[in-house]
């Protein structure tokens, strides 16, 4: 398994000898945790996607992330940020939500609990 340090390490070597990488694909979350801690402590514009960091929600840099406990890490992300949760299911789903526009916690949690329905049904 892969450690965040190891995942850290690697992935500043790998930005500094490719400063123009865009985009990494972290194949856990420990992995995941490390390449972001190196692209933000680089500062560069790599986005980071893969398997969800543990109870670490979605951010600029790490925008989406396939979850193992899908609903569990839409809660975190919910819970965290439901502007960006919105953001997302806007890209997920696009036409099938109404327009949003201020970031309505319970709104949020009616449509999670809408939408988690109808995918598991």
């Amino acid at each position: 398994m892969v450690k965040p340090d190891v995942s850290l390490q690697k992935t500043t070597e790998m930005l500094q000898a490719h400063p123009d990488i865009n985009l990494i694909w972290a194949d856990t979350g420990p992995a995941a945790q490390g390449a972001l801690r190196a692209v933000k402590s680089l500062n560069a514009q790599a986005k980071v996607y893969g398997f969800a960091i543990a109870d670490y929600p979605v951010e600029p840099l790490y925008p989406a992330a396939a979850a193992q406990e899908p609903y569990q890490y839409a809660k975190i992300t919910l819970q965290t940020s439901p502007r960006r949760f919105f953001d997302l299911l806007k890209l997920l789903l696009p036409g099938s939500l109404p327009p949003v526009k201020s970031a309505n916690t319970a709104k949020a949690r009616h449509t999670l609990h809408r939408l988690w329905s109808w995918k598991t049904s």
